[in-house]
């Protein structure tokens, strides 16, 4: 996350430093001390926060150095004490000289080995300025709140190492409000939940819960709610949530032990997965959201991450192309291994994601395997390359795996899940290498080249067409192809008239545009051919910047959906692709 360009100062018990004891370390025998966390959410008008307090018992009277340790995950020490307020403890705390995320208590002479610590913690407004350059930060929404366990729950430790200890945690609402996370499932005004280990990384909201359901395959629970207002669609993604998990379990050879809790939230985009849930966006039309593929790859992209990033880890970020793009790939075969995407749509999707990453001007001046690349850019052309340059590389080493007699990429996943999920950028050439392809890994992960998308399609079992896509009709003829053009003739039904466009409106611009226009089948005939092909139809809010005389206008329409559009494509063979859709290891 961006950093924000405001700079807070300490105040209260934070203006000031300590350097943190050092001393004995806690006997690492049976668990007998205990840890109690209460986060009571306050949505005091125009104020709302977290209220959390730490109680904790029956540690190591003789122990010297003990610092409780809040992440700063989202990156909310550029806040300072706007973000952590009202730190109290019994013993006191100050915060640890040269670590502004960690606290020491100032231990008395006889101290009983019992604390207790208290802090609150503002919520910011979702779409402020504070959230959007820190959206990792707890948030208050229109009608619900959510947070991350990670960076609101402080960890106790013990000459720097965690606490060994009996852990719960309760969540608290007022009114019986509804509390939803991906630890306990959904409640009514009061959440307790036990651990069996430290605090890791866990979902929460509060307020608004709509509809959510509930199912068990075995001994796994599957959960999806739906956050804030909208059509229930829980039940017709809770379907083909539990087939794909139950897909990737087969293929991996590991399967999931811990709830799969998928939260669907109208607010923000994307995906978010944690330890305890997942998180992702459907705004406000779920019903339309739901058949689609692309939110369907999103939701099977992040759960995906429960074997890259959860059974699998590295211990840095310089293989964010592999976390990344090789769960993005790994999810869209699996999606359409099931059914659940076409594989016409398959190599659709390949596509765009191939051409995608050729626009970046990344193209040929980063490799893979160079330990020194940023690749969290922010959403700039290193970290689009990481996710799209990433997944074509991993579609396009399946391919050649197979045609070499392989049994296919998830081989690589379950050969670093046996040896210990350990892996870094040394480790993923060495696979590759031990599968005789040493010339794939040093042209394009040591080297810069992007592989053939279109070649591997064709390999994998897929033949050329033609696909058909709708185009946009307006009703409007100009007196040019250009982007700044004269209206000279309007159909008197069409959308743009109604809409009320002018012959003689000059065109200075519109919204949204589509990326790789397709061609117009020779089909359509009529003569109002002005953006038949320009305009993004799965897209709404369309609309013309105009001029008329002495006029800047902007014009609101809905054009007519139309077929007749087409665009080079790849389809669906025969038994050869049936193959590359199947893993047998």
């Amino acid at each position: 996350m961006r950093r924000d360009a405001a700079v807070l100062v300490w105040i209260g018990l934070l203006s000031w430093s300590t350097s943190c004891r050092t001393g004995s370390s806690l006997d690492s025998g049976p668990r007998t001390a205990t840890i109690d966390y209460r986060v009571r959410y306050q949505k005091n008008e125009g104020h709302p926060d977290l209220q959390v307090t730490i109680k904790i018992r029956g540690l190591d009277p003789e122990s010297s150095n003990v610092t409780l340790s809040l992440e700063d995950w989202g990156e909310w020490s550029d806040l300072d004490a706007y973000y952590l307020c009202a730190l109290q403890g019994v013993p006191p705390l100050a915060p640890c000289e040269g670590s502004p995320a960690e606290f020491a208590l100032d231990l008395p002479e006889r101290w009983d080995g019992s604390a207790q610590v208290s802090y609150r913690i503002p919520l910011v407004p979702h779409g402020s300025r504070v959230q959007q350059s820190h959206g990792l930060l707890p948030w208050q929404g229109p009608t619900y709140a959510r947070w991350f366990t990670v960076n609101t729950l402080m960890r106790v430790l013990v000459d720097g190492e965690p606490l060994i200890a009996h852990r719960t945690i309760e969540f608290a609402a007022p009114s019986s409000m509804p509390i939803a996370t991906g630890l306990g499932g959904v409640s009514h005004g009061r959440q307790v939940v036990t651990m069996g280990h430290d605090i890791d990384n866990a979902l929460v909201y509060v307020g608004e819960v709509g509809a959510h359901c509930r199912s068990q395959a075995g001994d796994l629970v599957f959960e999806v709610a739906q956050l804030g207002g909208g059509a229930n669609i829980n039940e017709e993604v809770l379907h083909w949530v539990e087939k794909y998990v139950g897909s990737c379990g087969r293929t991996t050879g590991r399967t999931l032990s811990e709830p799969v809790r998928l939260f669907l939230v109208d607010e923000g985009g994307g995906g978010v997965r944690t330890d305890h849930g997942q998180e992702v966006a459907i705004g406000k039309d779920g019903p339309r959201i739901a058949r689609s593929p692309y939110f369907k790859q999103t939701v099977a992209h992040e759960l995906f991450h429960n074997w890259i990033g959860g059974f699998l880890q590295a211990p840095d970020e310089s293989t964010i192309w592999f976390s990344e793009g090789f769960t993005d790939y790994l999810s869209l075969w699996h999606m359409a291994s099931i059914g659940e995407v076409s594989r016409d749509w398959f190599a659709e999707r390949m596509m765009e994601i191939d051409e995608e990453a050729r626009r970046e001007s990344s193209l040929g001046k980063i490799a893979f395997a160079d330990p020194d690349v940023d690749w969290r850019d922010g959403d700039g052309p290193n970290e689009t390359m990481a996710y799209k340059g990433g997944a074509s590389l991993a579609f396009v080493l399946d391919v050649e795996l197979r045609e070499g007699g392989k049994t296919g990429l998830v081989q690589m996943i379950r050969d670093l899940m046996a040896k210990g999920g350990e892996y870094d950028l040394g480790s993923l050439c060495q696979w590759m290498e031990s599968q005789g392809l040493g010339d794939f890994c040093a042209h394009h992960v040591r080297g810069r080249e992007i592989p053939d998308v279109r070649a591997a399609l064709l390999e994998a079992g897929f033949v050329e067409g033609r696909i058909e896509v709708p185009l946009t009709y307006l009703g409007i003829a100009t007196d040019s192809e250009q982007l700044i053009c004269k209206v000279t003739d309007l159909d008197p039904q069409g959308p743009a008239a109604n809409a009320g466009l002018k012959v003689g409106d000059q065109i200075a611009g519109y919204f949204p545009s589509r990326d790789g226009r397709p061609e117009v089948a020779e089909s359509v005939t009529t003569p109002y051919r002005f953006l038949l092909n320009g305009l993004e139809p799965s897209v709404t809010g369309w609309y013309l910047d105009v001029t008329r005389g002495d006029q800047a206008l902007q014009i609101r329409l809905n054009p007519e959906i139309i077929p007749g559009g087409y665009v080079p494509g790849y389809r669906a063979g025969g038994g050869k692709l049936d193959a590359f859709f199947d893993f047998r290891p």
